[in-house]
């Protein structure tokens, strides 16, 4: 399906001459500390005709006054999450292009023209980029081990996509995408309830209505992360339990919905179920993985972080398989 609006009738060669209006909006809550530095590059973008729109999810700090100094425009909601809370900015604005960050990241200035100038000339409905993880300096544990992890898990998440090719994608990550506004109308906006695991909800409801999702490296944010071993196993848990409710919604639709299970499932397996006389073959097939898993190992991983990356996996197993399970077991 073309998205025959005006952004995608204007032809490549004057980009530079015209670009509508976007609304940039922000889900916040207890987000006092990082958004301040946010507000401030999104001010900063140079970019002609933007509006900024905080909306406070029901914050107790100063989340409010920090936007309020910062001369943006605030919306109140009730603490009913970040989809409901961006579903709720998408109303209340004007412009013809909505665009999503969250209140932990920093982009560069050239950031919301790339991924505009991407929407027009790749005519797909949505458009995001990468994220580099920006850990504390007194961060717990080394922020090179968490950011090895995360290109290893790229193979099978596309939250972590950092490489330098242009392409369409099945989703992009919230903190990192604009939408034509009709198509975001279209699809319904994000589930409200539904966190993480939103945005891809959302993308494969855009991309089942015929629009495209693309991906542009140069349009990158700083994710500004609490870099501990606590905050990598909650978030781990809390996507296991989303993609459990993704699911339930969809059906099986990503290399994410199979691994977690196939690996445990073919642990006890070959533990307790295999007959004897077949572990052999099974041997045999763990040695051929256990190569190709060395292989893709060494092609994303420096070998000095092997092990950290290995405890983290297995860390990023444990805690999704538990948040798959709690899953299973909401009324």
């Amino acid at each position: 399906m073309s998205t025959d609006q005006p952004i995608a009738a204007i032809a490549a060669a004057d980009v530079r001459v015209y670009y509508p209006g976007v609304s940039l909006i922000i889900a916040a809550r207890n987000a006092a500390p990082t958004l301040t530095a946010c507000l401030a590059s999104l001010r900063a973008l140079d970019y002609p005709d933007t509006e900024i729109i905080v909306v406070d999810d029901g914050s107790t700090d100063d989340t409010i006054a920090v936007a309020s100094g910062a001369g943006v425009r605030i919306i109140r909601a009730d603490g009913r999450g970040p989809s409901f809370a961006r579903n709720l900015g998408v109303r209340e604005c004007s412009n013809e292009i909505v665009a999503f960050t969250d209140a932990d990241c920093v982009v560069p200035r050239h950031w919301l023209k790339t991924l505009v100038d991407a929407l027009r000339t790749s005519e797909a409905g949505a458009v995001g980029g990468p994220q580099r993880n920006v850990f504390p300096a007194g961060a717990t544990d080394d922020a090179r081990d968490l950011d090895a992890f995360f290109a290893l898990a790229s193979v099978i998440a596309e939250y972590t996509r950092g490489d330098d090719t242009a392409r369409d994608v099945d989703h992009n990550a919230s903190c990192n995408v604009v939408y034509l506004k009709h198509v975001f109308d279209e699809a319904g906006g994000f589930a409200e309830g539904l966190f993480p695991g939103e945005d891809v909800d959302l993308d494969l409801r855009v991309r089942r209505l015929g629009y495209r999702c693309h991906y542009v490296p140069g349009a990158w944010v700083e994710h500004h992360r609490p870099g501990t071993r606590e905050w990598f196993a909650r978030m781990m848990r809390r996507y296991g339990r989303a993609q459990r409710e993704i699911v339930e919604r969809h059906g099986r639709f990503r290399a994410l919905h199979y691994v977690p299970m196939a690996l445990v499932l073919a642990a006890v397996a070959q533990a307790l179920l295999i007959p004897r006389r077949t572990r052999m073959w099974m041997f045999l097939a763990d040695a051929a993985l256990g190569i190709g898993a060395l292989g893709l190992l060494a092609k994303k991983v420096p070998p000095d972080r092997w092990v950290a990356v290995m405890r983290y996996a297995t860390i990023a197993l444990r805690e999704w398989m538990i948040g798959y399970g709690e899953g299973l077991k909401r009324p």
